[in-house]
């Protein structure tokens, strides 16, 4: 437990600097990288499957011990362009 809850802060730390990358390249192209998009998805999903199984909400013990979790945004499509 302590080793996931251990795993889930340092998933939360790299979301952060995901999403600071994400913003420089927002500001650099002008539009968001769906590339980076997908794989702080994949992240944030597996964080919550870590959360889920620390608070108890579920049995199933979270990757490496199971299957990693796709993304939410897998079958998604958005526009890639900024409004202004």
């Amino acid at each position: 437990m302590v080793l996931f809850g251990l795993i889930a802060y340092v998933a939360l730390l790299f979301v952060y600097f995901l999403s600071v990358v994400q913003f420089i390249l927002a500001i650099i192209n002008g539009q968001r990288n769906n590339n980076l998009r997908y794989f702080a998805s994949r992240i944030n999903t597996y964080l919550t499957q870590v959360l889920q199984f620390l608070s108890f909400e579920v049995d199933t013990v979270p990757f490496p011990f199971s299957a990693l979790p796709g993304s939410d945004e897998e079958n998604n499509t958005h526009n890639t362009t900024l409004e202004k």
